[in-house]
């Protein structure tokens, strides 16, 4: 298993070993505007290998407009959805799936 990306986090303090972020998911569903990114946090040997998972966490990115909180202070557009739906990257996503759509006569086959 290959994880989509990884970031180096460090030494963990407590055992010497190197800390990382690994992406494992990336779940899109564009009826609500929202990515869904998991990732664990892991300890690794000296020779690459995954020791412990240390925990699994979630983080997303979605629209959202702007307003006013609760004292009164402007809250600013958060529309990190469609800035990942617009990067090269989201667009040649959304090529696949229009590609995998138009090669099937009968979109039921697509199951198979």
């Amino acid at each position: 298993m290959t994880p989509i990306t990884t970031k180096d986090l460090g030494l963990d303090k407590e055992t010497g070993l190197n800390k990382e972020l690994q992406v494992w998911q990336l779940l899109i569903d564009t009826k609500s505007e929202k990515i869904t990114v998991v990732y664990d946090i892991v300890l690794l040997s000296p020779t690459g290998l995954v020791v412990s998972v240390l925990e699994t966490k979630t983080y997303y990115r979605y629209n959202y407009k702007g307003g006013i909180d609760g004292g009164g202070n402007k809250i600013n557009d958060n529309l990190m959805f469609d800035y990942y739906r617009n990067l090269d990257l989201g667009k040649g996503i959304i090529s696949l799936i229009e590609k995998t759509i138009a090669d099937y006569p009968n979109v039921e086959q697509i199951n198979l």
